[in-house]
């Protein structure tokens, strides 16, 4: 294993911490896309763009994590698109198949 000149642990691990970051950072920015669409009145980009992000991190879910990270806005928005997919969900269930 190659070792990092620091003595910061091995450069596989440091490869695995960016790959990590990298993975948040999309998530992120996949929820931002979901927010500013909704706030566009688009809300099938704001669904695609949640269900992608939720499917990834769950704690998008929890309201007081969202609110404590982003705000009260983006917490009341983010509600919102959940409530518009859990509404869709529900009527999709409903449709009797042929």
């Amino acid at each position: 294993m190659i070792r990092d000149p620091l003595n910061r642990g091995s450069v596989g691990s440091c490869a695995t911490s960016i790959a990590i970051v990298i993975a948040i950072t999309q998530v992120i920015a996949q929820m931002g896309l979901a927010v500013t669409a909704w706030e566009a009145k688009e809300p099938d980009l704001a669904l695609t763009n949640y269900r992608a992000a939720i499917l990834q991190q769950a704690a998008w879910g929890n309201s007081h994590w969202v609110a404590a990270l982003y705000g009260q806005p983006v917490a009341a928005s983010v509600q919102a698109i959940r409530e518009e997919n859990d509404k869709r969900q529900k009527a999709k269930a409903t449709v009797p198949r042929q």
